[in-house]
């Protein structure tokens, strides 16, 4: 039997996360992939934003290197701390 083939965003792989390493949003949802990240990007407040990007490190880009495997994104992302810039350096990865 031939294995199912992973959903493809352009020419980027969509990898789910594992339910257990899912990202967990302060206060908001939880996402499984860039896609819904790229999405709750949008509608996260300035405070959800800050928590995850003015601590220790930045917890967008590790979980981006860590959990989905994508180094180059994650290092691009690492010190950007506004919506708008994550947002835009996702969707150049995905396009």
């Amino acid at each position: 039997m031939k294995k199912p083939t992973p959903k493809k965003t352009s020419a980027k792989l969509l990898v789910d996360a594992p339910a257990e390493k899912r990202f967990w949003v302060n206060k908001g949802p939880v996402l499984k992939n860039l896609k819904e990240l790229h999405e709750a990007l949008g509608k996260m407040t300035k405070e959800q934003i800050d928590f995850h990007t003015k601590r220790a490190g930045n917890d967008f880009a590790r979980w981006i290197r860590q959990i989905l495997g994508a180094q180059d994104l994650a290092k691009r992302i690492r010190r950007l701390k506004t919506r708008e810039s994550i947002t835009k350096e996702i969707e150049k990865y995905l396009k």
